[in-house]
């Protein structure tokens, strides 16, 4: 969990990465004045290009873009940005059409925001990108984690893996694999010391969660 409050972004500050597209230097103040102004851990870039040449990073938080006019430059960002990092794309911008919010959010966006600025609306939008991207890099350790575990299983091992995690029944992986009922709870054994688990349906419900 992120462990965010309800009204700040405190307790685990999300990382913002702000960028400026051209001449929304206003907007830029206004935006950072509100991120702070709530306890938000705020890193400031000049343009698309500064943020991509000192890399955003992987710490949970989410990337605001804000442009005076979005348009369809801005937009080009925006999937530059998506195509470089895994991190959330918040768009903030004074002028817009719906054209643009269609694109922006069919290219991935987080969230879109127009002036005049509802500024717990974008808290908000903050706290849930930055939660979600906790998440996402949380589960993606864990099936790294995982996979390193199954890595280490026996050809034979693995076979019996296979078999649990299909729900097939201990007389059904006997006769399947060829292997005697002792032979069979001695690799059975084997597999769950190795993955860590206690139990089989501890196991499928992680093999479940990795596949998500």
């Amino acid at each position: 969990m992120l462990g965010l409050e309800r009204n700040g972004c405190a307790s685990v500050a999300p990382l913002v990465r702000l960028v400026e597209v051209e001449d929304a230097f206003q907007l830029f103040l206004e935006l950072r004045q509100i991120l702070e102004s709530d306890g938000c851990q705020v890193v400031t870039f000049g343009s698309v290009e500064e943020l991509l040449l000192q890399q955003p990073g992987s710490a949970p938080g989410c990337m605001v873009l804000c442009a005076d006019t979005l348009g369809p430059e801005g937009l080009d960002l925006q999937a530059l940005l998506a195509s470089q990092s895994d991190l959330p794309v918040i768009l903030v911008t004074s002028i817009t059409t719906a054209r643009d919010v269609v694109r922006a959010m069919k290219q991935g966006a987080a969230d879109f925001f127009c002036e005049p600025l509802d500024e717990r609306a974008i808290l908000s939008a903050v706290e849930k990108a930055a939660a979600d991207h906790r998440r996402k890099a949380e589960s993606r350790e864990l099936r790294q984690a995982f996979e390193l575990r199954r890595a280490s299983l026996s050809p034979r091992e693995l076979e019996v893996y296979e078999q649990l995690v299909l729900g097939s029944s201990g007389e059904a992986i006997c006769e399947r694999l060829g292997l005697a009922e002792r032979t069979l709870k001695h690799h059975r054994s084997k597999v769950m010391e190795k993955l860590g688990f206690r139990s089989i349906v501890e196991l499928v419900r992680v093999v479940e969660g990795c596949k998500g």
